[in-house]
């Protein structure tokens, strides 16, 4: 399991903007906005686990 970057902020539009990032070598290997119901406003956080193939 590696260990991953996850930066989870909050748009004008009421979306969920999440970027995750390889920690060591700082790549993004993930990006993508989820939309969020109109009452939550908190950004929660995600543990993800990551395997490589090698």
């Amino acid at each position: 399991m590696n260990h991953v970057l996850l930066i989870c902020s909050i748009t004008e539009s009421s979306s969920v903007h999440v970027q995750i990032y390889r920690s060591v070598t700082i790549e993004k290997i993930a990006e993508e906005s989820v939309l969020m119901h109109s009452s939550n406003t908190e950004c929660q956080s995600a543990s993800i686990e990551c395997s490589d193939s090698t």
